[in-house]
């Protein structure tokens, strides 16, 4: 079973911090801060938590973590990538295939190549 974990992009210290509660309910850090670009904005989860994804707005670019059973983030081959100038926002398709990002920078939506990487 994987670790609930709740993930916080950190755009003044350029990273991402996760948490979880463990058995004495307590809020408990999980191997974090995990290094991202320049300014994240935002992280979002795939549906089945196996990837996350942080717009790094001042960096034009996103990082692309696999998430282990832990909640720990590794970068995926390839992270960062470039979407766009100043991405702010980030999202996951239903199904996991595809990720979107908002530009704040040209006003559009792109889908950075190359798509969501498969799971192992």
């Amino acid at each position: 079973m994987r670790a609930q974990v709740a993930y916080v992009a950190n755009a003044d210290s350029g990273d991402i911090s996760a948490y979880s509660i463990d058995s004495n309910r307590n809020l408990i850090v999980q191997g974090s801060p995990f290094p991202a670009g320049i300014e994240p904005f935002s992280v979002s989860v795939d549906l089945m938590a196996r990837f996350a994804y942080a717009a790094n707005f001042s960096g034009n670019n996103m990082s692309a973590y696999r998430i282990g059973s832990n909640g720990a983030l590794t970068p995926v081959l390839g992270s960062p990538f470039e979407p766009g100038v100043a991405p702010i926002s980030i999202a996951v398709d239903p199904v996991a295939r595809f990720v979107y990002v908002a530009n704040s920078g040209e006003n559009n939506i792109s889908r950075p190549m190359p798509p969501v990487p498969t799971a192992p």
